[in-house]
């Protein structure tokens, strides 16, 4: 069964764990984000809608699409969160989609109320890096030195 999952874009992008894409210009996030659902496995299987809030100009047009993959940016004074609940509301088979969101108070209850699917912005990051065709390595993933390299830096630090 293939999902259309509709992705609340910057809620996704601010709950990236640190050391995977937070840095950077907000145009390096959403690409960094992209990136990192095209190099999910879920990527060749199902169908993704990320919507971010809108200003003027950003990549010269509202909308972007990737194969499977499509970016929609709201155009003011209307926000991504209106976007996401309108895109829901006129689809008409529920069964296949899930929002992926964080925001309680905006998305989640009225999304649920349709009968649509929700999933926390960490559960889908989880998700996405449990089936990504190689992993990056965690920030507290981190190798020991080799003697050699203790021993490099000590002569480093001992000569300042």
């Amino acid at each position: 069964m293939q999902i259309h999952f509709i992705i609340d874009g910057y809620n996704v992008i601010h709950a990236l764990p640190s050391g995977i894409d937070r840095g950077g210009s907000l145009e390096s996030r959403r690409e960094g984000l992209i990136n990192l659902i095209k190099s999910s496995s879920l990527y060749a299987r199902h169908r993704f809608t990320i919507v971010f809030d809108g200003a003027e100009n950003i990549y010269g047009q509202e909308k972007m699409s990737h194969e499977n993959l499509s970016v929609l940016f709201s155009r003011p004074p209307e926000n991504a969160d209106r976007l996401i609940l309108k895109i829901c509301s006129r689809k008409k088979d529920h069964k296949n989609l899930e929002v992926v969101s964080s925001d309680r108070e905006h998305i989640i209850g009225r999304v649920n109320s349709m009968g649509i699917r929700t999933t926390t912005s960490q559960a889908f990051i989880q998700r996405l890096l449990r089936r990504k065709k190689t992993a990056p390595p965690f920030p507290d993933e981190k190798p020991e030195p080799s003697p050699d390299d203790v021993s490099y830096w000590n002569d480093i630090f001992e000569k300042s």
